[in-house]
């Protein structure tokens, strides 16, 4: 970064806006289901199916209303402006 950038300007990790009761509570659960999750499933092929039911649910259904959503309130606005 240059040094005509002020403070506002830079890049801030988002934790740290957070409070540290939500932080530390969810790392906590994150690390124990991490834990548990590699201590109980006996096969890899469980969590990649799993990962791939969500993946494709996501690609065919969330992703497209996403980004026309997105994209039309982005392009939307200017073309009603020229009109």
């Amino acid at each position: 970064m240059t040094e005509e950038t002020t403070k506002a300007e830079e890049p801030q990790q988002p934790y740290l806006s957070m409070k540290k009761h939500y932080y530390y509570s969810a790392t906590v659960v994150l690390y124990l289901t991490e834990t548990l999750g590699g201590a109980y499933i006996k096969s890899v092929a469980v969590v990649f199916g799993f990962v791939a039911a969500v993946s494709v649910s996501m690609i065919s259904f969330i992703f497209p209303g996403a980004f026309y959503l997105m994209s039309s309130q982005k392009y939307l606005s200017t073309v009603e402006q020229a009109q």
